[in-house]
C-alpha cells in the first residue's frame, strides 16, 4: 500500500508520452537525492553530554508556541492528497489571526505543478528537526526498538506509521525501521534505512 503514494510513478506518468518518461524518472531521481542531501547535510549536536540539547534536535520536540517560518519543510496531514497520509510539504505561510498554516505539497512543487495550498490547523503539521543527536553523547534520546514513529518512506514523499528496529550508533548513521505491513506474518516489513531528518514521534490522524 506504500506504492499508492509513489505519485510520480503513479498513474499521471503512465499518461505521458514515452518520451517525455525517462526525463521524468531523471527528475525525480534528482529530487529524491536532493532530499537524501538535506538529510545528509543537517548538523549533529555536539554539545556535551551533561547538556540537554535544544528544540528540533532529533527527537527533542519543538515548544508548544514554536511556529514554522516559510520554506521550511513540515510532515503534514492533508484529507486532499491520495490515501489521506502524512505528506512532505513546504511551509507557505502561517495566519497568526487563524492560528492555521498554508502549506505546499513539496513534490507537486518540484515537479512544476500547479501547486494547491493547503490550509492546515497547527496540530496538522510537524516540523522537521533541525539538528541530529550525535549517538555517543546523547543516544538515550534516540528512539529506541519498538517505538512507534512516522517515518518518511524511501524514495518516496509520503510519512507512514513504523516502529524502530535500531536506532543510529553513529551520527552518519540511520535509523533501521519497520513499516507496518499486514502481508508479513510478524505485521511488519524488513527493516528499511531513514535518516534522523524523516523520523518523527507518531501521531494519531486528526480531523481538526
Amino acid at each position: 500500500w506504500y506504492q499508492r503514494r509513489v505519485r510520480a510513478a503513479g498513474t499521471s506518468s503512465a499518461r505521458q508520452n514515452s518520451s517525455q518518461q525517462p526525463r521524468k524518472a531523471m527528475r525525480r531521481g534528482f529530487f529524491m537525492t536532493l532530499l537524501q542531501q538535506k538529510a545528509n547535510q543537517l548538523p549533529t549536536w555536539n554539545g556535551p553530554k551533561s547538556e540537554t540539547p535544544s528544540a528540533l534536535t532529533g527527537t527533542v520536540p519543538a515548544d508548544s508556541s514554536y511556529i514554522c517560518t516559510p520554506g521550511d519543510d513540515v510532515a503534514a496531514l492533508c484529507d486532499d492528497v491520495a490515501d489521506d497520509n502524512w505528506i512532505l510539504a513546504e511551509v507557505y505561510l502561517y495566519n497568526s489571526n487563524t492560528n492555521k498554516y498554508q502549506v505546499k505539497d513539496i513534490e507537486e512543487d518540484e515537479r512544476g505543478e500547479n501547486s494547491d495550498k493547503h490550509t492546515l490547523s497547527r496540530r496538522r503539521v510537524i516540523p522537521l528537526p533541525l539538528r541530529k543527536l550525535n549517538p555517543a553523547t546523547h543516544g538515550h534520546l534516540l528512539y529506541q526498538p519498538k517505538h512507534k514513529v512516522l517515518a518518511l518512506y524511501p524514495q518516496t514523499t509520503c510519512f507512514y506509521p513504523a516502529t524502530i528496529h535500531k536506532p543510529p550508533e553513529t551520527e552518519h548513521d540511520d535509523y533501521q525501521v519497520m513499516f507496518y505491513d499486514n502481508y508479513y506474518a510478524e505485521g511488519y516489513a524488513p527493516p528499511l534505512p531513514v535518516p534522523q531528518r524523516y523520523v518523527l514521534d507518531f501521531k494519531d490522524k486528526k480531523r481538526k
